[in-house]
């Protein structure tokens, strides 16, 4: 199964419930929110999806690299496009558009300039849907754009140094002997599906390994750092452990065998990208089962409540004490001497 048709299945991922999880702040508002405003895509984003399909193979996304200065320019026309593409008719379009994805390149206005003299191209701009639109960007920025970017219709667009800050990271991973064992003998990118057992709602995962040989399942990790104490509170802070232990499920679901271990492979964001490979024990597996209780019957009770009425954090008024560390301690105290 592709990514698309992964992204079609009518089944909830971690992704789209970790707004509910109130350890991070999250309540049934904050889901609805999401649910109702998506997070577009973002340089990280697309860093973190190269450096997966560069370790793992690619998973049908297709990158194009662009130095700043271009980048910026289709970021501009990005943001035009949503504006006044509904106001453009096809037959006398100031905007001929390639959109697919991330990317938004502008062709029709060099295209058309290019076939009338400079006062004849003015005069059409004045009669034409999207004038204001012309005005804004110079028809020399969409020749250059378009001339640019013609091998990057269809692809997502980064620029050049979040391309080589991902592709850095990958080799860093392929390099560690640890996490090329780990990797040697792996499914990737494997759709999984179950139903959440104490709700019955169904679930889905996109794992990014399983190894049915080891029963293993892997998920790989760009991360700040890979001391462990970090990475212990890495995971936990991000709730890594139930979404490893939900792709555990759903391997069981649907291949029919118990994953024994449930791996990270973590990666530094900072060169020179040093590797951990980290195994969950058995306590973190049972405190995702815990909050995983927690959050799926806190979507259950909002997907059946009243429309209109997804409570916050604290639906009730909360008692406010000091913590710890506002109190004088010890070491704070002044020292007062007796007179001899």
């Amino acid at each position: 199964m592709n990514r698309e048709q992964y992204d079609e299945l009518q089944a909830w991922n971690w992704s789209r419930i970790k707004p509910l999880r109130p350890r991070e702040g999250g309540s049934p508002k904050k889901f609805q929110h999401r649910l109702d405003n998506p997070e577009p895509d973002k340089p990280h984003f697309r860093v973190g999806r190269l450096l997966h399909a560069e370790v793992l193979g690619s998973d049908g996304e297709e990158f194009f690299a662009a130095d700043e200065g271009t980048a910026a320019a289709i970021r501009r026309y990005e943001r035009l496009l949503p504006k006044h593409i509904d106001d453009l008719k096809e037959e006398d379009a100031l905007l001929r558009c390639a959109i697919d994805g991330t990317i938004a390149i502008v062709f029709g206005a060099y295209e058309k300039s290019r076939n009338m003299a400079h006062s004849e191209y003015k005069i059409w701009c004045a009669k034409n849907p999207g004038k204001h639109a012309v005005k804004q960007y110079k028809i020399e920025e969409a020749k250059r754009v378009a001339e640019l970017m013609k091998d990057g219709i269809g692809r997502t667009l980064m620029t050049e140094s979040n391309h080589a800050h991902a592709l850095a990271m990958a080799e860093a991973v392929k390099a560690d002997p640890r996490a090329a064992r780990a990797l040697r003998s792996v499914a990737t990118e494997v759709t999984v599906t179950w139903s959440d057992p104490d709700t019955g709602l169904p679930c889905k995962g996109r794992v990014d390994a399983i190894d049915e040989a080891e029963r293993r399942v892997i998920d790989l990790k760009s991360v700040r750092s890979i001391q462990e104490r970090d990475l212990e509170s890495m995971v936990m802070g991000l709730g890594y452990h139930m979404q490893i232990r939900g792709y555990g499920r759903g391997v069981r679901e649907t291949f029919g065998w118990e994953p024994r271990r449930y791996t990270l492979i973590c990666v530094e964001k900072e060169a020179p990208h040093d590797v951990a490979v980290g195994n969950l024990d058995s306590e973190w597996l049972e405190i995702a089962d815990h909050e995983l209780a927690d959050i799926m019957t806190s979507l259950q009770d909002h997907l059946n409540g009243p429309a209109g009425a997804a409570v916050g954090l604290h639906p009730n008024e909360v008692h406010l004490a000091p913590p710890a560390w506002a109190y004088p301690q010890e070491s704070d105290l002044e020292i007062v001497w007796e007179a001899s």
